[in-house]
């Protein structure tokens, strides 16, 4: 009995800590849907994973070039972003296509680099001409928009991605850190982490790339902790306490 304590505490610190290789690829982009998927950009083309690594579905469009933003935080709902075309795609669970091919000039938000999905169906840009957010309906109409963020920030802004959970939204900028607005598109605070690269929110805990380390932000003390750390991470994604990167040695999966 005794030797089975003594392992059972040495080991179940080492399955919280488990690390795995999944695949030899190194995507683009990473992201998790609500159901336990996760999802691959290269390029062009969108492949989708079941949380055990079996691939389910693959999305491509040749005509549309690069894809430069993913947001599957809605598994019903995945939000693919064209930077190049000022366009976007909306896809179902399966990887279909969910609406036709929507180009930003046609709604008169051509500048709008960043987006992704919001609540009711909603769907946030951040446009670089008036330097704000908006949010559209489902219908693609405005309703609602921050100020200009640079005047409110008093910071010259170049935002790098665009996420809302939990009533908030977050806009990362790499020279900066993350600016916090409410969903109603009110500043509420600057949180200054100036290189970070990359961002994700998982629940209420947000957690930023800087300097090769993945680092969650304290609220309560306003610190960063180091959660992982590995040379070279290109993206990650994390989702239920579990973390999924990619560097230059391939795709792994960490439980936090």
């Amino acid at each position: 009995m005794i030797r089975f304590l003594f392992l059972l505490l040495f080991s179940v610190p080492a399955i919280l800590s488990a690390q795995e290789k999944l695949k030899d690829l190194i995507p683009d982009l990473i992201d998790h849907d609500n159901m336990g998927n996760y999802y691959l950009v290269y390029g062009d083309e969108l492949i989708q994973y079941t949380g055990q690594s079996a691939e389910l579905n693959r999305f491509s469009n040749k005509t549309s070039g690069t894809i430069s933003g993913l947001d599957a935080s809605n598994a019903l709902k995945i939000l693919l972003h064209y930077a190049d075309l000022g366009a976007i795609q909306f896809l179902d669970n399966r990887l279909g296509e969910r609406s036709d091919f929507m180009d930003f000039q046609d709604l008169d938000y051509n500048q709008s680099e960043l987006s992704c999905t919001s609540y009711n169906n909603g769907l946030w840009v951040y446009d670089r001409i008036s330097l704000s957010i908006r949010r559209l309906d489902q219908s693609f109409k405005l309703d609602v928009q921050s100020g200009n963020l640079n005047q409110i920030t008093g910071r010259i802004l170049n935002p790098v991605k665009v996420l809302e959970s939990n009533g908030r939204v977050y806009i990362l900028d790499k020279g900066v850190g993350v600016v916090q607005c409410d969903i109603y598109g009110a500043y509420i605070k600057t949180i200054y982490m100036k290189g970070a690269e990359q961002m994700d929110i998982d629940g209420d805990k947000m957690y930023l790339l800087a300097s090769g380390s993945i680092l969650y932000y304290e609220p309560s003390t306003f610190d960063f902790v180091e959660v992982y750390s590995s040379e070279g991470i290109i993206d990650f994604s994390i989702k239920s306490k579990q973390l999924i990167f990619s560097n230059k040695e391939g795709l792994w999966l960490k439980l936090l």
